[in-house]
């Protein structure tokens, strides 16, 4: 299955230069097929994923359309290739600094986010050329649905993973959908316009969001969507009540599944939190402790690997991980303190290739930004769910006035 969604991608990337409505086709074949990390074996194989079979295929159709002289490729930003420059120059001396201090497998695997940068320019030059807008509520029914229909599926016994800890999770379905979703969500609430708030969409959406059963995904947006309200007070007062409505909704569902007692120890208390949180980034915590001050300059470098004990009843998964449950943690035992310097880039690559106004953007890159302190997301499919769905709010501003399309 793996090689045939990679064939598909790579045929809909090298078509767009033909016809850019494949970049459409893309963005719903990436949001309904399930990228859970139950499904690892259909959408992931040795470091890649089947998404980037269309950055593979769109890198060659815009050489092809460039050799061609089809694009005029000079209006591209100047900053956001010179961030892009810096980016590159940055992971790859720490690509080749690595080489022989590790295992090929952990560094190959470590390479994750210099593709990402690659295909965040790959799809910002493309989006450039993009001439309609796209209908951001159709395409978040797409992934709600199919989140919602997925997670059914499971419960069901439709979609078993030889994982025991996601057969004793069926009733929690996340992928990178659900943080497609919750930009989404920032983006509907936030908006100029006084939204409706129970439309099917929103509901669909807030369901999808709901039987991820993260708490920090719920957390985060809801502190992002109340933060950006302050300046409405009718809104705030709105979107608090809904708050409490769908913590209400988040804990009654937890408790009717068993996992209650996971959720209401984070809530009850403020030690019982950090107790999870410190059980949590133990793998990561218990390096930086030992770290010498060369260490905590450049790190342990790429490749580096967590011991995760809680892993061993896990028969289908090494003990030894690439990452912890930390994006920070993750990057600062990998790169040290120059890590900060990688974020701050690519938050700044990330603003500036969408080219919206900062505090637009800046919701957007808060809400990453939180997520990053208990997922390292940047390894994983989620942060594509990212990508598209501020690349989708850049287009829909850049084509405010031309034709919608889905």
């Amino acid at each position: 299955m793996f090689y045939i969604l990679f064939l598909v991608s790579f045929i809909i990337g090298i078509s767009v230069e033909i016809n850019k409505k494949f970049l459409l086709y893309f963005i719903i074949l990436f949001l309904v097929v399930p990228t859970g990390s139950s499904f690892g074996l259909y959408i992931y194989k040795s470091g890649v994923f089947f998404f980037d079979g269309f950055f593979l295929g769109l890198l060659i159709s815009l050489l092809v359309s460039f050799l061609m002289h089809k694009q005029n490729y000079h209006t591209i930003g100047i900053k956001s290739l010179l961030i892009f420059s810096f980016l590159n120059i940055f992971y790859l001396i720490y690509i080749i600094a690595s080489y022989g201090d590790v295992k090929l497998i952990f560094l190959l695997k470590d390479m994750r986010p210099y593709i990402y940068i690659i295909e965040i320019y790959l799809l910002y030059i493309s989006i450039k050329s993009y001439p309609y807008r796209f209908n951001f509520d159709r395409l978040a029914l797409f992934a709600a649905i199919s989140n919602i229909m997925y997670l059914i599926g499971s419960m069901l016994g439709l979609f078993v993973s030889n994982d025991v800890f996601y057969q004793t999770n069926a009733f929690r379905y996340l992928d990178a959908s659900t943080y497609f979703i919750a930009l989404y969500l920032i983006y509907y609430f936030t908006k100029k316009e006084e939204p409706i708030l129970w439309n099917g969409t929103v509901l669909l959406a807030i369901i999808a969001l709901l039987i991820s059963n993260s708490r920090f995904v719920l957390a985060s947006l809801i502190i992002i969507i109340i933060l950006f309200s302050f300046h409405d007070y009718k809104k705030l007062f709105k979107y608090t009540i809904m708050a409490f409505c769908m913590v209400g909704v988040f804990v009654i569902y937890s408790q009717f599944f068993g996992s209650s007692d996971r959720v209401m120890e984070s809530l009850s208390s403020s030690s019982g939190m950090f107790s999870q949180f410190e059980t949590r980034f133990s793998p990561a915590t218990n390096k930086i402790k030992i770290m010498n001050e060369y260490n905590t300059i450049f790190g342990y470098g790429l490749g580096t690997t967590f011991y995760i004990p809680w892993f061993e009843y896990r028969d289908n998964i090494s003990n030894e991980n690439i990452v912890v449950d930390s994006l920070y943690l993750t990057m600062f035992t990998k790169m040290g303190i120059l890590s900060f310097f990688f974020f701050l880039a690519l938050a700044a690559f990330i603003n500036t290739t969408t080219k919206q106004e900062n505090r637009n953007n800046l919701k957007y890159i808060l809400y990453m930004a939180l997520i990053g302190v208990v997922s390292a997301y940047i390894y994983q499919s989620a942060f594509m769910g990212f990508i598209l769905a501020i690349f989708i709010i850049y287009a829909n501003e850049k084509n405010n006035v031309k034709k919608e399309i889905i």
